[in-house]
Formats: structure tokens, sequence, C-alpha cells
């Protein structure tokens, strides 16, 4: 029995993580010895897991006024206690993390180990000692919290062993705040899932057991039901709809006061039953397989927010306090998750002396105490509401709703924000679609950058013997909306060595052109790059509208072109198809000769395509074309060439930004509004007035100038205002 005034109980799988070392010479966890001095240095060393971890984050961040009753882990490695944990091998190494910094983190997943037995360890000599291994030290009746590692791996389905905490087993009594953190389990077991098991019929057996009950669970597990689709790395708010939709759907889930899906240190999806409602915390400039975090795995990371969602509530049993703030202890998790990554796997020793591997503990001590006790936030992270799938209105259209559109600022005002102060400032809550040199905060562009990029990153990670054709895609826009540009940094965004070819079909003279730009692809392949074939005006003439689609159907089917009687392989390669004469699929696909001209067969070769939306309104509910411009006219302002930008704010004249975002459009698209900034007279000025703008003859090249001079003068007299 504990004596301490509170108490919290930590329960659940454990895991031992072994871990390959492997290091230079420099980087060695170990004194380099004898005639081995000149070999790279190898290693295996435990590295703690599930519950047992959990139990070490939570005695690090409790306060002082509970104690904490759970198992005797045991820190010999090489007694009896080895077998009460399940094992996992991975390789690590120490590698480059975001600015520079070095850390141990996992290159390879080699396997996984269950424990001997179902609980007990070695197999008992007598029934009183088979819960020995799991029993916990300590434990009440009556703990204000419980907390349990349930990974789906033995411990849900060791009731008759006598491995849960009593408050558990017994019926009746005070009942405890639960936080169960619940993987998938194992496929072939009967209790595998979410929400399954003996467990999970214990915690759900009352009104008041669920009423307190908190469940922590990942996309990922999530994602093993076949019946459930996820998507992931399109856009935050398809896939917070999407595991909204899985959420509600599991048959336990909905009845717990909240449950949290993590998507490791990217971010979060919160239910609250009460409220009946979702809330997303994400990374801005992220997503699930973001490059920040893929310099290596770590795992700990939803440890870390059930043991952040410990200390709100041992906090909260402490204040009395009525407004639990979950929400909060979800923010400290995923500020905590990024330091840990940061930092990477520490080495330590095991009490016996054996040379270890720990997770970051006082890192995410330190971090999840600035977010709960200091109210600390680094900016990295945003917030919204997801929209519940069981009270959306008849005429709501899931993939028309975006974070951008659910802002109450006005639009105007939030894109004169973004010229001024930059996408951070003034959209601190939205996602940003970075690629290169090219920002996006709108839903729909997101989804298609994205789906290209992973389209050409599955393609490019496909050994080359099966990689013996092009892959395929097409780029549609009004002239102007920079088709080239946007292919250019979403692929250098991706971060392989490739060489960017641009051929315009409408110069071409003959088809024997086509045959000398595909040899150059040809050679590029051959000297080891990825070519990036940017076909422009492939819709345009050729013996009749559309008349090239039929010359590269060969090409894009087998991989080959036939010159004369030789046939040729065009080897690996990304064919971009952009319209010249079409502003977007649905365009192309009307177009009056498109089946005569091989049409649908071309489209049946394509494997993905982008509609860029451009500087003018697509339509009468586009409201978000200011934003576009916005974004754009911040990018060229903001050069260090200009002298426009100080302390981060863009010294720009109401009116003249008001003609830039209002003006009705834009002759050329992009080319005419970045036209109209080069123009003007700049190069010694400190702020963008009206005396900046170019001559009337100048800007009718571009816009209407009269319509544009109105919007300039609608604001009288020159001012600078500074709203946030």
């Amino acid at each position: 029995m504990t004596s301490a005034e509170h108490c919290i109980v930590v329960s659940g799988d454990a895991v031992i993580g072994w871990a390959l070392t492997s290091a230079s010479k420099k980087e060695s966890l170990g004194d380099p010895v004898g005639k081995w001095y000149n070999q790279d240095r190898v290693g295996v060393r435990p590295l703690e897991g599930g519950a047992w971890l959990l139990d070490n984050i939570i005695r690090e961040i409790k306060p002082t006024e509970f104690e904490v009753a759970s198992p005797e882990w045991g820190e010999h490695f090489e007694d009896k206690s080895f077998n009460k944990y399940h094992h996992y091998f991975v390789t690590i190494k120490k590698l480059e993390a975001q600015e520079g910094a070095k850390g141990w983190r996992q290159t390879q997943i080699q396997g996984y180990s269950p424990r001997p037995t179902k609980c007990g360890g070695l197999s008992p000599s007598s029934p009183e000692e088979e819960h020995l291994d799991y029993e916990i030290k300590n434990d009440i009746d009556n703990p204000d919290v419980v907390v349990i590692e349930d990974a789906g791996v033995g411990y849900r389905s060791s009731h008759k062993a006598q491995c849960w905490p009593l408050s558990i087993e017994n019926e009746g009594g005070t009942v405890p705040w639960v936080i169960v953190e619940m993987g998938h389990g194992e496929g072939d077991r009967g209790d595998a899932g979410i929400a399954r098991g003996e467990l999970w019929d214990r915690l759900s057996s009352s009104e008041a057991r669920l009423d307190r009950l908190i469940v922590v669970t990942t996309a990922e597990d999530l994602r093993y039901d076949p019946t459930i689709e996820i998507s992931k790395n399109l856009s935050w708010e398809r896939t917070a709809e999407d595991c909204a939709t899985a959420i509600l759907s599991n048959t336990g889930l909905p009845a717990c006061r909240y449950v949290i899906a993590s998507f490791g240190p990217v971010g979060a999806l919160l239910y609250d039953r009460d409220r009946n409602d979702f809330a997303l915390y994400f990374d801005r400039k992220g997503m699930e397989d973001t490059s920040e975090f893929k310099q290596g795995g770590m795992w700990g990371f939803t440890t870390t927010l059930t043991a952040a969602l410990a200390k709100r509530v041992m906090d909260h049993c402490l204040e009395g306090d009525s407004n639990l703030r979950v929400d909060i202890a979800v923010q400290a998790a995923l500020e905590a998750m990024r330091a840990a990554y940061r930092k990477g796997y520490i080495t330590s020793q095991t009490m016996s002396g054996m040379p270890a591997i720990s997770f970051p503990i006082s890192t995410v001590k330190d971090n999840i105490n600035k977010v709960l006790d200091d109210g600390w936030h680094s900016g990295n992270f945003g917030m919204a509401r997801v929209p519940n799938p069981t009270r959306r209105p008849p005429e709501f259209i899931p993939t028309k709703w975006s974070i951008l559109g659910s802002l109450p600022e006005d639009v105007q005002t939030v894109a004169e924000n973004i010229v001024r102060y930059g996408v951070d400032i003034a959209l601190p809550n939205v996602p940003v679609g970075e690629y290169g040199d090219l920002l996006t905060v709108d839903r729909k562009e997101i989804e298609s950058f994205e789906s290209i990029r992973n389209l050409v990153r599955g393609y490019w990670g496909r050994a080359t013997a099966a990689k013996p054709r092009p892959i395929s895609i097409a780029v549609f826009g009004a002239p102007g909306s920079g088709k080239s540009y946007a292919v250019k940094q979403v692929v250098k965004s991706l971060d392989f060595r490739h060489e960017f070819r641009e051929f315009n079909l409408s110069q071409f003279g003959s088809v024997d052109d086509l045959w000398d730009a595909l040899h150059v692809v040809r050679d590029d392949g051959l000297r080891g790059l990825f070519p990036i074939v940017f076909w422009d005006e492939f819709d345009s003439e050729y013996g009749g509208d559309l008349g090239w689609l039929r010359y590269f159907l060969y090409p894009m089917q087998d991989g080959k072109f036939r010159e004369g009687e030789v046939e040729h392989p065009v080897g690996q390669a990304l064919f971009v198809f952009a319209g010249g004469t079409s502003d977007s699929l649905l365009s192309f696909e009307r177009k009056p000769r498109f089946r005569d001209a091989k049409g649908p067969d071309f489209l049946s070769r394509i494997r993905g395509h982008i509609n860029l939306l451009g500087t003018d309104p697509q339509g009468e509910d586009d409201r978000y074309y200011i934003i576009r411009r916005a974004i754009l006219l911040r990018s060229w302002l903001a050069d260090e060439k200009l002298k426009l930008e100080r302390d981060g704010v863009i010294n720009i004249d109401d009116g003249v930004l008001n003609a830039f975002l209002r003006a009705p459009r834009y002759k050329h698209g992009v080319r005419s509004m970045q036209a109209i900034v080069e123009i003007s007279e700049l190069s010694r000025a400190s702020q963008f007035g009206r005396s900046n703008l170019p001559s009337p003859g100048q800007l009718d090249l571009h816009v209407n100038e009269r319509e544009f001079m109105s919007l300039v003068r609608a604001y009288g007299q020159s001012s600078i205002s500074l709203r946030v």
C-alpha cells in the first residue's frame, strides 16, 4: 500500500528494444581497442519501451504529491526478468536532423519476438508464481489515475494471470481516470483491433468508467483495419476527416470521454465525446511523412503523448478544476516529440554497468513542463475544428471543406496581412504547402501537389528493373499560371538527382523533332540522372487538333519509341504534359476531336494531374484567389534586392495593395502580376507607393489600367496600415 496522498498506477505490455549500433570510429559508443582500431564500431544495446518506458517518463514528470505504483521491471537484463518483456530488434545509427543536429535513430527494423509465455515470464513452478512478473508493487484499489500500455501483444488478455491493476479488476468503489495507450494488436489473435479484448470489456463495463476513460491510439493502428480508409500525405483536411470517420465507426471508441489519434511528432486528432467535437493539432508545414522526421526513426512518440496526458490529469486531480484541458496536454506532447526526435536516443548504462541506449526522457520532461506549466509554444503547430461526420448538413461536401475556409477573419484582411507580415503571422492555424520556393495554402492545390509528389516518390523508390517505362502526369492551367515553375518546385522538394528538360511541342516542325527530344531524355538516364521532361503545349495542333497525342502512346505504354525500323528504350523518366490550350482536365476532355485524336487512350496512360488555379478567380465561389495573389506578391516584394521589407514588414500603400489583390483580371496570369512589380520604380524605394507604379500604357499591357487605378484610388490618400 502506498502512503502518499495521491497515487498513479502504471502497467501494461513491456518491450525491450535491442539496438544494433553502427558507428564510425569518431562516433563510437566505446573506445577503440588494439587491432580493431581501424574498424567501425558495432554493438548491441538495450532500449526500454512500452509500459517500462511509460513508467520511467511518468516518474520524471509527475507532481511531487503523487506516488507511482508499477511492476518491478528489473534492470539486470541477464537475469530471469529478461523473459518478462517482448523484444524488438532495430539497427540504429547517428544521423543528422534539422539544423545539423545529430542523434542516434533507427535505420532499419529487424523484427519482433514475443515474450515466452502469456504473462508470467518463465513457466511458473507453482500457481503462486504465475503472476509475479507483472505484479504491481504497492497497488491500491482507489488510485487517482491508472495508465495502461495495451499494445495488443498479450496484456489485454492477461486477466487470469492477475496482471491488471486492482482498480480495474474490482467492481464498485471510486472510479479512477484511466488512460490507455491502445495498439491494434497481432493479426492472428482473436482480440486484435482497437477497443477489443478482455481488458476493453472491463474498462468499458459501466457509464462511470467510460466517463473517465481516455484512449490514445495512432492513425497507423486505425489503418490496420482493412475496412478503414484514412488517407496519408494528401492534406490535413482529408486525413482528419477520414480519421474522424474511423473513430466514430468503431464500436467502442465513441463512448469514451476522450479519444486521441496520434500522427507522431506532426499532429494529433482529439475527440471530445461531451462536446461531440473533433480538434486537429497539426504541423503547419509538414504531414506524416514530412522530410524533417525521415532522418531515421524512433519509438516512444505515442508513449510521450500518453505520459503528457497523465501529467495533465494528475495536475487536474490536484487543482480540483472542472476543466481537464486535454488539449493542452496534446500540444505539450507534440512539442516534446519534436524535441525528442531532434535529440535522438542518448547513450547510458544499466545498473549492472551494461552500455545502453535510452529515450531522451529529460528532453521530453522539459518540453512537457514548458507547455503545461509555462504556457510556451513554438509556433510550429496549428489548431482547427474538424466537421463531425455525424453533424454535417445535407449540402456539406467533404472535399470542399478546408481549414482556410473555416477561418472567421475577412479574406481581404488576411490577404493584406500575408503581404505585409508573411504567411506564418497572417495564417498561424492554416496548413502551408511548401515545395521548394513555392507556397500554397489552398487545399486543392496541396492535395494535387502531394499526390504527384507521392506518385513520383513511389516510382523513384522502385528498383530500376521495375521501371521499364516513364511515369506520366498532366498539368493544366490558364496561360501564365506557372505550370513549369510549379512542376520544377515540386520535383525540387523531392531532393534527388534529376535533369529537367523542357520541350514546346508547338515549336516542333515534324515528328523527327520528337524523336530527337526522346534521344536527349534517354541519354540523361544513361548518365545516371532522373529525367523530368516537360512537354509544353502537348495539346497543340499537328496535322489537326491534338495531333501529337498518338505519337506519345507507345513511349508512355511500352517505354520505347520507333525511329525508322529501329526501336529505342526511353528508360526511367517523368513525363509532364502541360496544356497550352486547355486550362483544366475537363476542358481537355471536351475538345471537339478528343476521341478521334486518341484522347481516351492518352489519358489512360496518365497517372495523375494538377489543375493550377492561377491568379484569377476560378468561378463565382472562388473567394481565395486574393490569398493566392497575396502569397505571390509577398514573395516578390520580400526580395532582398528591394528595400521594402523592414523587420519582416513590407511597406506598401493601402491603395496599391488593394489593386494588386482586387484587380478583376491579369491578362497573362502570374506573368502579368510579376511584370507589374518588375517594371515599377522600386530599385531605391523604401515604400511601394502610388508614384512607384508603371505608366498607364505599361499597366494596360497586363491589366485594365482604368480598373486597376480606380482600385488604387478607392483608398484615398496614401497610408500604411498595420493590421494583425
